[in-house]
């Protein structure tokens, strides 16, 4: 039988790491259905707006995100499954999401997660923010495995509407209270970054579960300051592999 053999610095008669990755992420695009790997021998720069390469890879920076909202004076859900419910045959709009199919990417794109953000809709009031952060918790999965567990204050989101107020002496008649509550600072670079980056493969099942540990209504409408419900978006960031077209 014949045997091959290649050799690496550290050990001569192993082949490196990094070389079994390659092989490993070329077989799963291969068995995702791509023919051409001709860009992965391309530096970066070039990979980033290759629009040459027939049956190869394109890749885009990309935001994959989902949308749930809870009324006021309501009960938090007990589970909540995002990037389960597309835009067709449901009532969301890429306003909601961005999501094509049922918790999966169309084949044969690729999406390589390296941040993960919580938008949460600016008029919601102090008193559920909090209670959002110390009742819910959050899994990010892929199957069936968990990749990373938190709460919603963990993954701030990085942008979103900064206001302020001020007021000197008596407020006009009919004048109201100008008011932002923001998932943390609206910074570009408050988000959470992955260390490791984590691949999701066409046709491979993925979800952001929010679960409430503790239940809690939302404040009323009624009340002051008056509630409006919660707004949440999920959205997850990084690199999106798609067939040149």
């Amino acid at each position: 039988m014949r045997t091959q053999s290649i050799r690496t610095k550290s050990n001569p008669a192993m082949p490196s790491r990094s070389y079994l990755k390659r092989l490993a992420h070329e077989q799963r695009l291969r068995d995702s259905g791509f023919k051409s790997l001709a860009i992965l021998d391309l530096p970066p720069e070039s990979q980033q707006e290759n629009t040459l390469l027939g049956n190869g890879l394109d890749r885009t920076d990309y935001y994959m995100y989902d949308t749930f909202v809870v009324a006021a004076n309501t009960a938090f859900p007990n589970k909540t499954a995002m990037f389960t419910t597309p835009q067709q045959g449901s009532t969301k709009n890429l306003a909601q999401t961005d999501m094509d199919s049922f918790g999966q990417l169309v084949a044969p794109e690729i999406m390589v997660v390296r941040a993960m953000r919580i938008f949460i809709l600016g008029n919601i009031t102090l008193t559920d923010l909090l209670a959002l952060y110390t009742n819910v918790s959050v899994v990010f999965q892929i199957g069936k495995k968990p990749l990373w567990k938190g709460t919603p204050w963990m993954l701030p989101a990085g942008g979103g509407a900064f206001a302020q107020a001020a007021q000197v002496g008596t407020a006009p008649a009919g004048s109201a209270v100008v008011g932002n509550t923001n998932n943390g600072a609206p910074d570009i670079r408050n988000v959470y970054s992955l260390r490791d980056p984590h691949t999701i493969n066409a046709g491979e099942n993925f979800s952001v579960i929010f679960t409430t540990e503790t239940a809690f209504n939302t404040q009323a409408a009624g009340v002051n300051p008056p509630g409006t419900g919660v707004t949440i978006v999920m959205a997850l960031e990084g690199s999106l592999f798609q067939a040149v077209r």
